[in-house]
Order: structure tokens, then C-alpha cells, then sequence
């Protein structure tokens, strides 16, 4: 399965495409649509995908699929994100190193104390769970903030 990084305020997540020299094709306003569609039963374990495609040029065409379950999963970050008091933060998400369940990983801002950036990890043997314990610990962090 593709691992994912997502920012959550649009900052930092493709600083290294352009050091890295790579050419950048930037779709915007005149660009054909995006097509997306549900692959049911998509995925190996018979679980549903996500596949998404984008013209690129006239003899260019991008595919790229992903896990259902990873997709509602940002997708619930990135909802999370536009109801929260306005703290950047960004998630990654990843195939644990042994292939047993998922690591999520939450920045959420700077301790100011100490200015080191302040992190959730979590394990779990699915991705929305794992994500659904950074939640968890997060709300806790906050209430106990206020």
C-alpha cells in the first residue's frame, strides 16, 4: 500500500520536489477534471479502493490508487483540520516497519517552552484506528490545555 503525508495547512509538504530538481506540472483553473472512482473490492485483502486519475498532457495520464480506508482517513484530518482553533499540523501515515498494522503520526505545533515540535504516534493494526487514537490523545491534550 502507498503511505501517505498530508499537511494540514498547505505548508512544507513539497519543499523537496523542487530541490530535488524535479519537474513540477502544476494543474489549476483550465485543467481537465480529476476522475476518481470507488474500486470495490480493489485492494488484495478484498477491501475497497480509491483510484484517481489526471491528465497530465496530451499523451500523459496518472494513475494512482489507494486504499479506501486511507482515503476516508485524511479525509477525516483534513475535516478535523478546517473545525479546529486554527493550530497547524500535519499527519503521516505508514505501513508499520514489521507489516503488522499502521503508524500514524500527528505534528500539531511547537512546545514553546522548549520549541521542539509536539508529536502523537500511534500503532494500531488499522489505519482509521490509528488515526482515531491520535484524535483521542489530542482531545485530551487540548481539554486538559483549557
Amino acid at each position: 500500500m502507498i503511505a501517505a503525508k498530508i499537511s494540514l495547512d498547505g505548508t512544507g509538504l513539497f519543499g523537496d520536489v523542487q530541490e530535488r530538481g524535479m519537474k513540477i506540472i502544476h494543474l489549476a483553473n483550465n485543467a481537465p477534471p480529476i476522475r476518481v472512482a470507488r474500486l470495490v473490492g480493489g485492494m488484495s485483502s478484498g477491501k475497497s479502493s480509491l483510484m484517481i486519475g489526471v491528465e497530465i498532457s496530451q499523451k500523459e495520464f496518472l494513475m494512482l490508487e489507494i486504499s479506501m480506508e486511507l482515503f476516508l482517513s485524511m479525509a477525516a484530518a483534513f475535516q478535523a483540520a478546517e473545525n479546529r482553533d486554527g493550530k497547524r499540523g500535519a499527519v503521516y501515515i505508514t505501513p508499520a516497519d514489521d507489516g503488522n498494522g499502521f503508524v500514524a503520526a500527528m505534528g500539531f505545533g511547537i512546545d514553546e517552552k522548549t520549541m521542539i515540535p509536539e508529536m502523537i504516534i500511534r500503532r494500531a493494526p488499522t489505519v482509521s484506528q490509528a488515526l482515531q487514537k491520535i484524535a483521542e490523545t489530542l482531545e485530551q491534550r487540548m481539554g486538559e490545555a483549557h
